[in-house]
């Protein structure tokens, strides 16, 4: 059997408030919508058939935490997955 390796605690600490985050289901459904391409707020609340305010205060969750980028394109703010964030908490789980 090969050797486990230990995590770091920042590590852990950091894995830990992505699932706490993740754990609500709209903050999920609206990761899960972005990982297919980014969207507005509108298209998001369209998909969802959520409220304009509880979208955005989940999409400030999302991007508070990392695991979401926003830009703005004229009057609309645009939502993307920030695929290096991603990236770098899979590479700590597969190495």
């Amino acid at each position: 059997m090969p050797a486990r390796r230990q995590f770091s605690a920042e590590y852990i600490t950091a894995a830990a408030h992505v699932l706490d985050v993740l754990s609500h289901e709209t903050r999920l459904n609206l990761v899960l919508l972005l990982a297919q391409g980014e969207a507005t707020v509108t298209e998001l609340c369209d998909l969802l058939g959520g409220v304009q305010s509880n979208i955005s205060h989940h999409l400030s969750i999302l991007r508070t935490t990392g695991l979401v980028t926003d830009r703005r394109e004229g009057q609309f703010v645009v939502y993307a997955i920030n695929i290096p964030m991603w990236k770098g908490m899979a590479n700590g789980f597969f190495d």
